[in-house]
């Protein structure tokens, strides 16, 4: 890859996506390990504190990229549909035939059945949980030309304004229930809110050494309140997802070309490896079982802690090298599989 290309990157914004896709792989080997529950207590809480902040640093990196920069609806719309529908079908058809064969979907029983069921169950997000996130983030870029549009006119106070807002509202729907009136606020809003927060933090907070200190102990401060409250309150992780994205995205990076590379590639490839992970964690697992006769579900708790974290890194792996191929093959088309430029 080119030197004028790594270059021409905002690469602290890549550092935050590769990050999030690391924090997501992570959390995905956890929990299908069943460890991700309260037995396992305070090493529980700590996993959770920081692997729920992928998603919503994904959401932050699209809010830091895509509110800024208005463009035509047409255009914005064209560009959203290659760059996140295309790939989802692709992927989702493979793992949805791979379900089929494993007998997963209890009302399909024959071949009329595998074809009239796979759109209605890729709408009611049945092919895999996992994908709930395709469908959160299709409705945020639907309203991100409004979005754009709102944002291009309105000041840094009015911006600080609607973000005080938010988390005064989050705060009470999370911590005082009972207020009637917040039942109605969707989980959408949630995600709003740091989409907004992204565009904020990327277009009015300086690069900064004072900004970088603050969102670290702020952030060490909010994880530790977090673990202490054993991750009860939504709000605390977005909250600290802000301050882990507010210093990473602020960090300015120094470092050898490969290694700027590698954050790069790594930032590209996320989508592909967010769409192609689940599945390759469960093959390795399912491996694991039989090669240790079932054994490995009763290690001891310093190596299942362990486990997740090692099953994250190989499956990366295996998903970074796939996605380098296909990168490198001029017979694959880079939109259909959902490798970004």
């Amino acid at each position: 890859m080119p030197n004028i290309e790594v270059n021409s990157r905002n690469l602290s914004l890549d550092l935050c996506r590769a990050a999030a896709i690391v924090l997501v792989a992570v959390q995905h080997a956890w929990s299908m390990l069943d460890l991700d529950n309260d037995s396992w207590g305070l090493v529980c809480y700590m996993y959770r504190a920081i692997v729920n902040c992928g998603v919503p640093m994904f959401v932050m990196v699209s809010g830091a990229l895509l509110l800024g920069n208005p463009c035509g609806v047409k255009q914005f719309y064209i560009k959203r549909l290659a760059r996140v529908v295309w790939p989802f079908l692709f992927w989702a058809i493979p793992v949805y035939i791979i379900g089929v064969v494993t007998h997963r979907y209890e009302a399909i029983h024959s071949w009329s059945d595998v074809f009239l069921c796979f759109f209605p169950y890729l709408l009611q997000n049945e092919i895999q949980d996992f994908h709930w996130f395709v469908h959160m983030i299709l409705v945020l870029y639907a309203l991100t030309p409004l979005l754009q549009r709102a944002l291009s006119l309105s000041s840094k106070r009015l911006v600080e304004g609607l973000l005080a807002g938010w988390a005064i509202i989050l705060i009470l729907q999370q911590a005082y229930p009972a207020i009637y009136v917040l039942r109605y606020v969707s989980a959408l809003f949630q995600y709003l809110g740091v989409y907004i927060a992204g565009y904020y933090i990327k277009c009015y907070m300086p690069d900064s050494k004072h900004v970088r200190t603050i969102a670290a102990i702020v952030f060490v401060v909010l994880y530790v309140a977090d673990v202490l409250l054993k991750t009860r309150y939504y709000f605390v992780e977005l909250f600290t997802t802000i301050c882990l994205f507010t210093l990473l995205s602020k960090i300015p990076i120094s470092c050898p070309i490969a290694v700027r590379t590698g954050i790069l590639s790594l930032s590209r490839y996320s989508y592909t490896i967010y769409l192609i992970h689940i599945p390759l964690i469960s093959a390795l697992y399912q491996l694991l079982d039989k090669l240790t006769c079932g054994a490995y579900t009763q290690w001891a708790t310093p190596t299942m802690a362990v486990l997740p974290i090692c099953v994250a890194a190989i499956v990366l792996a295996v998903c970074y090298v796939a996605c380098l191929i296909a990168d490198k093959c001029r017979y694959i088309n880079n939109n259909l599989v959902g490798i970004s430029k």
